[in-house]
C-alpha cells in the first residue's frame, strides 16, 4: 500500500509539472500574438494620420497621374565651375504617367535678377521612362547664378514641376587691374598720341590678354589699334603704344579694354584734346645712340618753353623699344614758365639677349598744352662674345692644354739643365781633389 502511494504521489508531480509547462508555452505563444497585433495595430493607425501631422504631401494616385511628368534630379559639371568654362548641366526627366507623353522644358540662367541664358528643349517619354539632357553654359563672371528649370506639357499651358539650383562660379584667373595714361593732353589733327598701359595680373594663373585701344571721333569713324600681350600671375606689364588722333577738333575719348575670350575684364578711360591751333617748343637731344648688349647708357634731352605760356605737367616717352628698357628722371616736370628751360635723363639698358638690330624710335615730350615727337636711332650693338665667338668648352680647353704642355717642356728642360750643371760640378770636384 505505501508503495502505491508513492506511485500515485509521483504520477500527481508529473502531470502538474507537464500542466506547468503547458501553461508557460501558451503564455509566450498568447505574448507574442498580442505584440504583433499591438504592432500591426500601431503601423495601421501611423497609415491614416493625415498629411498635417507627418509634414509630407498626400498626393493620391490620381494626383500622380495628372503630374504626368517630373525632372528627378538636376546637377552640374563641374561641381565648383570657373568663369569663362563651360558647365555642363545635366537634368533627369522622368514620365510618371501612364502613357506616351510630349513635353517642353525650359531653362533660364540668372545673375543678380538678370537672364543670362535661355534653353528650350522638346521630348517624347514612353510610360516611366527617363531622359539626361545636358545643356551647357559658360558664365561670363564670377557670382552667384540660379539655374531654374520648368518642365511644362507640349502646348507650354500645363507646368508639372519646377526645381531650382543655386551655383558659386569662382575665377583662376584673373582678377586684372588696367591703367591708361596719356603724355599729351593736347594733339594736333592725325598726330599719334603717346599712351602708357598699365596692366596688372592679380590671380595666380598666368595668361594672354587681348588689349584693345580706341578712340571716339564725332565725323569719322572711330580709331582702333589693339594687341597681345602675356600676363604672368601676380605680374605687372607696362606697355607703351600710340594711337592715331582723330582728323576734327575737339575733346575725344580714349579708352583700352582688357578683353579675354570675348569679354571685358577690365577698362580704362582718359581724354585727348585734337586742336589745329598748337604752341610748340624747343627740344634739344642727340640723334643716335649705340649701346652694347648688357650695358647701359644714359642721354639728356633738353626742353625750352619758346612759347609765352607755363607748360604744365610735362613727361617723356620712348616709341618702339621695350618700357621696361628706359628709365626716365624725372617722371613729371609740373611746370615750365616761358623761356625757362628743362631737362630729362634717359637711362636705356640693353638685355644681354637683345637682338643686335637698329630700332629707329622717336621720342615723344608731352604737356597739358603741346606734343612734341623727334625721331631718334637706338643701335644695339655686340657685347663683349659675338655670336661667332660664343664661350663652349673647346675653346677654353685648347688653351688651357698649350699652356699645361708648354708648362711642362719649359719644367723638363730645367730639369735637364739643371742635372747637367750637377753632374758638370761632381765632377770639377773630382779632379780638384786629385
Amino acid at each position: 500500500m505505501k508503495n502505491k502511494r508513492l506511485r500515485n504521489k509521483r504520477l500527481k508531480r508529473k502531470k502538474l509539472s507537464e500542466m506547468h509547462n503547458q501553461i508557460i508555452r501558451y503564455s509566450v505563444v498568447f505574448l507574442l500574438f498580442a505584440a504583433l497585433t499591438a504592432l500591426y495595430a500601431t503601423l495601421f493607425f501611423l497609415s491614416d494620420i493625415p498629411t498635417a501631422y507627418t509634414g509630407l504631401p498626400n498626393v493620391s494616385s490620381e494626383e500622380k497621374s495628372f503630374s504626368q511628368g517630373e525632372i528627378y534630379s538636376i546637377s552640374i559639371d563641374p561641381e565648383e565651375p570657373s568663369v569663362l568654362d563651360d558647365i555642363i548641366i545635366n537634368i533627369d526627366v522622368r514620365n510618371t504617367a501612364d502613357e506616351l507623353n510630349e513635353y517642353v522644358l525650359n531653362i533660364f540662367i540668372s545673375k543678380d535678377g538678370q537672364v543670362k541664358d535661355e534653353n528650350y528643349f522638346t521630348f517624347r517619354l514612353y510610360s516611366n521612362k527617363k531622359v539626361l539632357l545636358s545643356p551647357t553654359f559658360t558664365p561670363p563672371g564670377v557670382g552667384k547664378y540660379k539655374i531654374v528649370v520648368k518642365l511644362y506639357d507640349k502646348y507650354k499651358s500645363v507646368l508639372y514641376d519646377t526645381k531650382v539650383l543655386e551655383i558659386t562660379v569662382i575665377s583662376d584667373i584673373g582678377p586684372f587691374d588696367l591703367s591708361l595714361d596719356i603724355l599729351s593732353r593736347t594733339v594736333r589733327p592725325n598726330d599719334e598720341i603717346p599712351l602708357i598701359i598699365s596692366m596688372k595680373n592679380i590671380g595666380v594663373k598666368g595668361t594672354d590678354v587681348h588689349i584693345v585701344l580706341s578712340i571716339d571721333c564725332l565725323e569719322q569713324e572711330d580709331i582702333y589699334k589693339e594687341f597681345f600681350v602675356f600676363l604672368k600671375g601676380g605680374g605687372e606689364v607696362d606697355k607703351f603704344s600710340t594711337i592715331t588722333a582723330c582728323n576734327e577738333d575737339g575733346s575725344h575719348d580714349i579708352t583700352a579694354k582688357l578683353i579675354l575670350s570675348d569679354h571685358t575684364f577690365a577698362y580704362s578711360l582718359t581724354q585727348a584734346i585734337v586742336s589745329r591751333t598748337y604752341y610748340d617748343f624747343d627740344v634739344e637731344l642727340q640723334k643716335s645712340i649705340k649701346i652694347k648688349q648688357g650695358e647701359s647708357r644714359v642721354f639728356d634731352v633738353y626742353i625750352k618753353n619758346t612759347v609765352e605760356t607755363t607748360l604744365n605737367n610735362l613727361r617723356l616717352g620712348v616709341e618702339n623699344i621695350p618700357l621696361e628698357w628706359t628709365t626716365i628722371t624725372p617722371s613729371v616736370i609740373s611746370s615750365i614758365k616761358p623761356n625757362e628751360t628743362a631737362m630729362f635723363l634717359v637711362n636705356i639698358s640693353i638685355p644681354e639677349d637683345a637682338s643686335i638690330i637698329e630700332y629707329p624710335t622717336t621720342v615723344d615730350i608731352g604737356s597739358d598744352e603741346v606734343l612734341v615727337q623727334k625721331d631718334f636711332t637706338l643701335e644695339v650693338i655686340s657685347g663683349r662674345f659675338s655670336a661667332k665667338e660664343e664661350i663652349t668648352s673647346d675653346s677654353i680647353l685648347y688653351p688651357l692644354t698649350f699652356k699645361i704642355v708648354a708648362a711642362f717642356i719649359l719644367i723638363s728642360i730645367g730639369l735637364i739643365v739643371f742635372q747637367r750643371l750637377r753632374l758638370m760640378r761632381n765632377k770639377s770636384k773630382k779632379l780638384s781633389g786629385k
